[in-house]
């Protein structure tokens, strides 16, 4: 004798198997994103890694976007830099890969809006590796704190390897001005529609 099922509990059963089959599988090989595997590219986040750091390791791939810079370079209050001032030996970035990008600040800090990534001071060096400084730009007309280097401005050591320069400008060194007592050393590196 044949067991009859009532329809309600066929139905049941068959959207349960539909649902298990339609299910992606995950294997032991594939991870699942976590909060702990996202990556801050913010320009809060780059400043943070400066804090007591000379050596600097950025986010590989990271797109640090810039909108107005934080730090008066040489003493002037018209003189930006993006990242704290280089005044000590021994400072490093490896990029890995990311980009430091400036791009437009909202309308309230538009008067900071132009300004260089890096500032070497007297007696700082830095070592550059792998990363892309796009769109810096210094239009003054007074000091060369205020006009040159739209990327880089160096009074002491600067070395770039495997670096990229893109769309960088200023008044007189599109993409870095080395002042008279500074040394520069670039290797494997680009440089893309830079102008002064």
């Amino acid at each position: 004798m044949s067991k009859r099922w009532p329809a309600t509990l066929l139905l049941l059963l068959s959207s349960l198997l539909i649902s298990t089959c339609n299910r992606p599988q995950i294997s032991g090989d594939v991870s699942l994103p976590t909060d702990e595997d996202v990556v801050d590219c913010s320009y809060q986040a780059l400043l943070e890694m400066f804090v007591e750091n000379h050596v600097v390791t950025l986010s590989p791939g990271c797109v640090y976007e810039i909108p107005r810079a934080e730090f008066h370079a040489g003493g002037r209050s018209t003189c930006f830099a993006a990242l704290p001032i280089i005044s000590w030996s021994g400072y490093v970035i490896h990029g890995n890969g990311a980009t430091l990008r400036r791009v437009p600040a909202p309308d309230n800090e538009a008067w900071q809006n132009d300004f260089r990534f890096i500032y070497i001071d007297h007696g700082g060096s830095l070592e550059i590796d792998n990363l892309t400084l796009e769109g810096g730009s210094i239009i003054g007309t007074d000091s060369p704190c205020d006009r040159q280097g739209g990327a880089i401005l160096s009074n002491g050591s600067l070395t770039v390897r495997n670096s990229h320069f893109i769309g960088n400008y200023a008044t007189a060194g599109g993409a870095i001005s080395m002042q008279p007592l500074g040394s520069l050393v670039v290797e494997n590196s680009t440089f893309e529609a830079n102008s002064s």
